[in-house]
């Protein structure tokens, strides 16, 4: 009888190699906030009989965060990705509109101490540039705004999503147009505020439809209105790819109060007062609110140059396919294995290397093997032993849900694999809806 390798199936399927396809396209992924949830939301909840060979998996935790007082204590971290939200209301505490939907920037991070930071990022506005008409001057620009948010705001109809005002400023600036040369002079411009990055494109379409008395209609050229909403945040504060970030003593506000020492007063953003902190909504070990203009970029330079203990997870699936020859499909085949390596930025050898795996594998050497069958088969490695449809359906569940309980306990920052965000994670997140 012969034992079965890492590559072969006790119920006679066999592994499909994986291959890119550029048709049909794959789903989105969920979000940065709740994609770990996701997977463990679409499983059941019924997995008896479908058990792991292991005992209780092995903790591979970030080391705990520091209790700190945000009204004395600085928090430093390293910024490895940026992206935005859009809030239902302003964050008691922050600058914003009060009311109605707002953009909040959000930047992931790590400590020098390998602490996991989620900072929302408060106050930050979308804008572009027209040229101002001729004599024009501040007084025309209350008219200016009032025209242009009536044509954007008629323009949503039944789109609005509770914006009470689509154009919140325009103001006059000295500014030096960059398309052809004009002796380096300075004219005036329009700079034009929005509340929210979608509200760019059809303001940027709208504003030459508009009539301002006394100067009535006009072709504006716009400026800077196809800059991405991260970009011109990054561009504005002086923010660079993976520089260190530091929110100084007083300036920020934990969400999850048992994240610090102190009393959960906020200084800045409007001046000092006593609030119920805003829930957490990620699973970072610290989250803060702090205000756009209240941080610190630092210039990669001296001890600035330093890399943090970022997390780098690299995995693969292996599917089966049930027909011969066909590629693997969510809605039937199961994922027969997950491998992961998991390395810190700095070290050499990685602290993880383990294999997750339906039904019996040969031993790997240096790997951590996971086995999931039914116990009555955990001590048989015999190919003869084959699992049953709802065998197979269980302990590819618990599997499934393992593995998400792995990655969220291993917290990687970054995540990477050949072809995973076209292949590997939306099989896995299709496989996991479909076992539901």
């Amino acid at each position: 009888m012969a034992t079965l390798g890492p590559r072969q199936l006790s119920n006679g399927l066999e592994p499909h190699p994986k291959r890119q396809r550029t048709s049909p396209s794959p789903p989105p992924l969920p979000s940065s906030q709740d994609g770990r949830d996701f997977l463990n939301d679409c499983l059941p909840d019924d997995d008896e009989d479908a058990t792991s060979s292991q005992p209780a998996m092995v903790h591979w935790k970030r080391p705990p965060p520091p209790k700190l007082d945000p009204s004395s204590d600085p928090l430093v971290f390293q910024q490895i990705d940026i992206d935005y939200y859009v809030g239902a209301s302003t964050v008691p505490g922050m600058p914003g509109m009060g009311t109605g939907p707002v953009p909040v920037l959000r930047m992931f991070g790590v400590t020098s101490d390998g602490n996991s930071v989620c900072s929302h990022i408060h106050g930050f506005l979308p804008y572009f540039f027209v040229p101002a008409p001729r004599d024009f001057s501040t007084q025309h620009c209350a008219t200016f705004r009032s025209a242009l948010n009536t044509a954007v705001m008629g323009d949503l109809r039944s789109s609005r999503d509770n914006i009470r005002e689509a154009v919140l400023a325009v103001e006059m600036c000295r500014k030096s147009s960059i398309y052809g040369f004009y002796f380096n002079e300075m004219s005036d411009f329009l700079r034009v505020t929005v509340s929210l990055p979608k509200l760019v494109a059809p303001a940027r379409r709208l504003v030459s439809c508009i009539s301002v008395p006394p100067f009535g209609q006009i072709d504006y050229q716009v400026y800077e209105a196809n800059i991405d909403f991260e970009v011109r945040f990054m561009v504005d504060t002086g923010v660079v790819g993976c520089s260190w970030i530091e929110l100084p003593a007083g300036k920020y506000r934990f969400r999850n109060q048992s994240q610090t020492c102190g009393t959960g007063t906020l200084i800045g953003g409007g001046g000092a007062s006593e609030m119920k902190p805003h829930p957490p909504v990620t699973r970072c070990q610290i989250e803060v609110d702090v205000s756009y203009e209240d941080f610190i970029s630092h210039l990669q330079e001296g001890e600035w140059q330093a890399i943090a203990p970022v997390r780098i997870l690299s995995f693969d699936i292996e599917c089966a396919a049930k027909k011969k020859g066909a590629f693997p499909e969510a809605q039937r085949d199961p994922v027969i294995q997950i491998a992961n390596v998991a390395v810190l930025q700095g070290e050499t050898e990685p602290f993880v290397k383990n294999v997750f795996t339906l039904d019996t594998c040969a031993p790997i050497a240096g790997t951590d093997v996971r086995v999931f069958a039914p116990e009555t088969k955990l001590p048989k490695y015999e190919a003869e032993l084959r699992m049953s449809e709802a065998e197979l359906r269980k302990c590819e569940t618990q599997l499934l849900k393992e593995w998400a309980e792995f990655l969220q306990e291993l917290d990687p920052d970054i995540i990477t694999g050949y072809n995973i965000v076209n292949f590997d994670l939306p099989y896995l997140l299709n496989r996991a809806k479909a076992l539901k």
